[in-house]
């Protein structure tokens, strides 16, 4: 097959090809320097990934509902803070599930919507791009017809100079013929 064929053709290159490692690739252009001036979390997520250190992992401790010290088990105040740590827990989950209804239930309808705004944008550019075009196409009519017309005037005009400058010839051929007689 075709594929197969061009398989060996690549690895027969592969066995050959000894690049000069100093300047293999010092044709190319050196890579763009990024400057994150504006966005310093750009800048330390460009570090930590040109130093090669792993993503850290997602800080989970702040979903969880950690019960009293146990130095404070018996700290009526700490069960208190535990029960508020809770309830704010337990809002922030049922306004999670709630917007995830939401999502659901009007999710798709807005995307449909947006999506139909999308498609009526691009029919108007669209219709505008078409309407450029035939400006553009009206305005190179027009230009080819008015270069059209000088070149027959500008032909009509070399012709004439031709005949001028042939009877100008004429005339001093004459003239020079008259003198010598």
């Amino acid at each position: 097959s075709v594929q197969s064929a061009v398989a060996a053709l690549i690895e027969e290159e592969k066995k050959t090809f000894r690049p000069n490692m100093q300047g293999y690739l010092a044709h190319l252009p050196s890579p763009p320097e990024y400057a994150f001036a504006d966005a310093p979390l750009l800048a330390d997520e460009y570090a930590r990934v040109a130093a090669k250190k792993r993503l850290p992992s997602l800080d989970m401790s702040r979903y969880e509902v950690p019960p009293p010290a146990k130095t404070r088990v018996n700290d009526v105040s700490a069960w208190v803070e535990a029960a508020n740590n809770a309830k704010a827990q337990l809002v922030l989950q049922s306004a999670r599930i709630d917007n995830l209804e939401l999502l659901s239930k009007f999710g798709p309808q807005a995307w449909r919507q947006h999506a139909e705004e999308l498609e009526r944008m691009e029919r108007t550019y669209q219709s505008r791009l078409e309407s450029l075009k035939a400006e553009v196409q009206s305005v190179h009519w027009e230009r080819k017809q008015e270069q059209e017309a000088a070149a027959t005037t500008i032909l009509e005009l070399e012709t004439k100079w031709g005949e001028l400058l042939s009877r100008n010839y004429q005339t001093e051929q004459a003239c020079l013929a008259l003198e010598a007689e």
